[in-house]
């Protein structure tokens, strides 16, 4: 059973309030699969799933690493063009003990071991980012004997992880630097084995996404390439994967507005207004800013616990509204010819913090025009009003738990 929560939804032909919904999130999203740049200046991020990313430009994206839980925060600004690379960062090797060893610039023309002792040569030490997406492409021909095995060492001279098994053929590692420094560097290792190989390297950074892929920007529809934030203990390269989730943004800046004359939006969204009580044409309508308490729901407010299933009830009421006029409340009756499915969801013990983050909701969706989207139990979306608002908001706020809060909704 899902965690029940409430969003602020935009509906067509001038809804009072704007807001997105949460779109569904990819949970298994694997590391040979992901491409994450979280560097300044360098931020994107592609999975290679075609429209995912890219049908939702200007939208808030959440990176969640699955091993840690830890998240990179950003915000979509443009579809990939193709990928482009940066320099050629090996530019030579130095055999450290192969028997015959031959190179020229960044590729191994032949290194060949008759198996009495450990053989290794190494490319030189260049300079690395924190946080830049780099790849390698390794392609082996091997004549006879083992396949070598590659490591790889961070800016700073530590080793990368294990070391890299490589087949025959074209082998391309692609990871995110965790460190940064002067002494990256790989190196080419055979144990006490026979082996003669050869290979051609390259190794660069990569600058911009796939077409799959999107660049990303620190605030809604900002120009500065970098992520909002990267929490700590954020994994560069988790081998559990990652999962991605993708918010609307109210208006695409964080800001609640109330339509004050209504009328035919434009085909497309307008550029808001962000000031307090500011306008903006949009079409025939004009919104205004609003935000009660300055408010504002960058998020669907989830609850952290969900009724029980004995705790939701479905009914049949009629309904008035008191006014028009100004979105008010809604009187109920039980019969009538008029008389709509609701449904009633009691929380025997809402935690404080739940209820205080419900009282602030209330304050932007209450009243007959107000409409917000309700998803249940089993993740189902329904357009809702709130019938009994003022019941909610006379309740006692005090610490810990809070007594029994019911929600009665009007599905619309």
């Amino acid at each position: 059973m899902s965690n029940i929560y409430l969003d602020i939804v935009r509906r067509a032909n001038s809804t009072p309030y704007l807001y997105g919904d949460l779109i569904a999130p990819l949970s298994a999203i694997p590391l040979a699969d992901m491409r994450l740049s979280l560097a300044d200046d360098y931020a994107f991020v592609d999975f290679g799933i075609p429209n995912v990313l890219t049908d939702n430009i200007g939208k808030k994206v959440i990176i969640i690493s699955k091993t840690t839980g830890k998240k990179a925060i950003g915000y979509i600004k443009a579809a990939g063009t193709g990928e482009t690379y940066g320099e050629e960062l090996i530019t030579g090797w130095a055999n450290i003990s192969y028997e015959t060893f031959l190179s020229s610039e960044h590729d191994i023309t032949s290194a060949i071991n008759s198996g009495g002792g450990v053989e290794m040569a190494q490319t030189n030490n260049h300079n690395v980012t924190m946080g830049r997406l780099y790849v390698l492409i390794a392609t082996l021909i091997l004549n006879s004997g083992a396949i070598p095995r590659l490591y790889r060492y961070n800016g700073n001279g530590s080793q990368f992880g294990t070391f890299f098994a490589m087949s025959v053929g074209v082998n391309t590692i692609i990871w995110v630097e965790p460190i940064g420094g002067e002494n990256a560097t790989t190196l080419m290792y055979n144990a006490a084995e026979s082996a003669n190989w050869s290979c051609t390297f390259t190794k660069k950074q990569v600058l911009t996404p796939s077409a799959t892929g999107v660049t990303i920007v620190s605030t809604p529809g900002g120009s500065t390439y970098n992520w909002e934030s990267i929490e700590s203990g954020f994994d560069y390269n988790d081998a559990n994967g990652y999962t991605c989730e993708i918010d609307d943004l109210p208006c695409g800046n964080g800001h609640v507005y109330k339509c004050t004359t209504p009328g035919d939006s434009g085909s497309s969204p307008p550029t808001f207004n962000t000031g307090a009580g500011s306008t903006t044409e949009d079409g025939e309508v004009i919104w205004t800013e609003y935000n009660p308490s300055g408010i504002y729901y960058l998020a669907a407010l989830q609850f952290t616990r969900s009724p029980k299933y004995g705790d939701y009830r479905r009914k049949r009421k009629y309904l008035q509204p008191i006014d028009y006029s100004d979105g008010a409340d809604l009187y109920s009756y039980d019969k009538g010819l008029s008389a709509r499915n609701t449904r009633e969801i009691t929380f025997q013990s809402m935690l404080t913090a739940d209820l205080t983050r419900l009282l602030e909701f209330i304050e932007i969706i209450r009243g007959v025009k107000y409409a917000f989207n309700f998803y249940d139990e089993n993740g189902a979306e329904h357009k809702s009003l709130l019938i009994n608002p003022d019941d909610i908001t006379s309740a006692p706020v005090a610490p810990g738990m809070e007594g029994e809060i019911t929600l009665e909704l009007l599905f619309v």
